[in-house]
C-alpha cells in the first residue's frame, strides 16, 4: 500500500496517543521528529515508501477564535493513488481495520 502524491499535512488533534497509534497501524508511520513544547505535544510522522510527512499536535489550550490552527481537526485530506484497483485495495484494507471511509 502506498501513496504517490502530497508533501506534508498538519493536524491539530484531541488525542495525541490515539492519533499516533492510528497512523502507525494504518500506514506504518514512524516518528521522524519529536516536537516537545510547553503548551503542546507534537510530532512529525513519515510514511514508509513516500516523501509524505504528517505533523500531529495536541494543544493544552484551544483558542476561542473562529479559525485558529490550534483547533482540533481538518476538513479532509486525500492521498493520491495510482489506479482504481489500488483504491479498491485501500477500501478493503480500511474495512478490515474497521475504519470508516468514503469509498
Amino acid at each position: 500500500m502506498h501513496t504517490v502524491g502530497a508533501s506534508h499535512v498538519a493536524f491539530s488533534v484531541s488525542d495525541f496517543d490515539r492519533t499516533l497509534g492510528w497512523y502507525q497501524e494504518v500506514f506504518g508511520a514512524e516518528v521522524v521528529l519529536d516536537e516537545p513544547g510547553e503548551h503542546r505535544r507534537a510530532a512529525v510522522l513519515g510514511l514508509p515508501g513516500t516523501d509524505l510527512l504528517i505533523r500531529i499536535a495536541q494543544f493544552n489550550e484551544r483558542a476561542e477564535t473562529e479559525f485558529d490552527p490550534t483547533h482540533t481537526g481538518l476538513d479532509h485530506f486525500a492521498f493520491a493513488i495510482e489506479s482504481r484497483h489500488e483504491l479498491d485495495r485501500w477500501a478493503e484494507y480500511l474495512d478490515g481495520l474497521g475504519i470508516e471511509h468514503s469509498g
